[in-house]
């Protein structure tokens, strides 16, 4: 998938860890884990090494429409990783996946179409305390 990356913009020839496609044999081994399990996944998640926890050009275009809702982690300052939601809206029919033959420039930044909507993010202090973790904010919010 490095020439797909590539692709999409100077930030992607920049860094060769820029980009992640997970495999599909991981995935398929983890939904029969979560089926055994009598669970189900609700949101996609992922992390950006050096951008803002925002929801990019390039991550709607990888987004699954299976799912109405996307977690970003930026650890830009691995110190104080920040954590966004998003709700996203997007159809079977709309343009999904990358290729070699893309002219992306700049999908690393921010999707501003309004099938992306940021979410606030709720964190039960009493809870929180009681697992012994720090007090989590909301980076929208702050």
């Amino acid at each position: 998938m490095r020439s797909a990356f590539e692709a999409q913009g100077e930030y992607f020839r920049a860094y060769d860890d820029a980009g992640f496609v997970a495999d599909s044999a991981e995935l398929l081994a983890l939904y029969r884990r979560l089926d055994a399990c009598d669970l189900e996944a609700v949101a996609l998640f992922h992390v950006h090494r050096r951008q803002p926890a925002n929801f990019s050009v390039i991550d709607f275009r990888l987004h699954n429409p299976a799912y109405a809702w996307h977690l970003i982690i930026s650890l830009r300052n691995p110190a104080h990783p920040v954590l966004r939601a998003f709700a996203v809206r997007k159809g079977l029919a709309s343009d999904f996946g990358i290729s070699a033959e893309d002219h992306n420039e700049g999908s690393e930044r921010t999707y501003v179409g309004p099938e992306v909507s940021p979410l606030p993010l709720v964190v039960d202090i009493a809870d929180a305390r009681a697992a012994g973790r720090r007090r989590a904010v909301d980076p929208v919010r702050g």
